[in-house]
């Protein structure tokens, strides 16, 4: 992982798809491995051999990750300027989740995972309507929380959004290391503060986030092209 994610960020793609390659020999069956063969073939746009390995993750044993395979994709197409790739990724993972049994489809976790799909998608009343159930149920999830609080921000309710900013901001829980800051840096992206979401964003990877997060989350996408965060995350000697 750290190898390819390395010569990925160095724009090194086809030496970074070589070694996914490679591992995969060793490793088959791994639906983690496959996606660093995507991520490679995502940057390069390679649309065909993206939705051959695609189609392959559904034969692997435990292929629960084709859903979240093809949000990892869309957001890396959308990342490296395919965003026709990355709108036909996300819609094929909301009808991947959307076709899953109705006992899987019940799971917190599935819930969450297709109100992820329905946000990357711009469906943002969709994930709402989720997530302000599951939060409801769980009402201390910090993923939860701030889901609600970016789509706050993305859909003009700022108030809404500093609210739960404000909660994260107070948290004082162990074993959280960063989570809660990092949620707060993606907020204050959102909400055009582009100087406090590095500062959060330093402040997070100091309390455990792992800095390879930012490069392709949505949320982070006015700030792509911002020199303070490209020194922050760029690949060191």
């Amino acid at each position: 992982y750290v190898t390819t994610f390395a010569l990925h960020l160095l724009g090194e793609h086809e030496s970074e798809l070589k070694q996914a390659s490679n591992a995969r020999q060793f490793y088959p069956n791994s639906s983690e491995f496959l996606s660093f063969e995507v991520r490679a073939l995502c940057a390069m746009g390679r649309e065909d051999e993206i939705w051959r390995r695609l189609d392959e993750s559904r034969k692997l044993s435990g292929s629960g990750g084709t859903g979240g395979l093809l949000v990892m994709c869309s957001s890396e197409l959308q990342r490296h300027g395919y965003t026709e790739a990355a709108q036909k990724a996300i819609a094929k993972a909301i009808d991947w989740y959307a076709a899953r049994p109705d006992s899987e489809q019940q799971l917190p976790t599935s819930q969450s995972a297709l109100a992820g799909a329905y946000y990357a998608a711009g469906r943002y009343a969709d994930a709402r309507a989720i997530y302000k159930v599951l939060l409801q149920k769980s009402p201390d999830n910090i993923d939860y929380q701030g889901y609600f609080a970016t789509i706050s921000a993305r859909t003009g309710d700022n108030a809404e959004a500093r609210r739960i900013d404000a909660i994260l901001k107070n948290m004082n829980r162990p074993y959280i290391f960063g989570r809660h800051t990092y949620w707060r840096a993606r907020i204050a992206a959102l909400l055009g503060q582009k100087d406090d979401a590095v500062i959060l964003l330093r402040d997070a990877f100091g309390q455990g986030v792992g800095y390879q997060r930012v490069h392709a989350d949505i949320d982070f996408e006015s700030l792509w092209d911002y020199p303070p965060l490209k020194e922050l995350v760029k690949p060191r000697d």
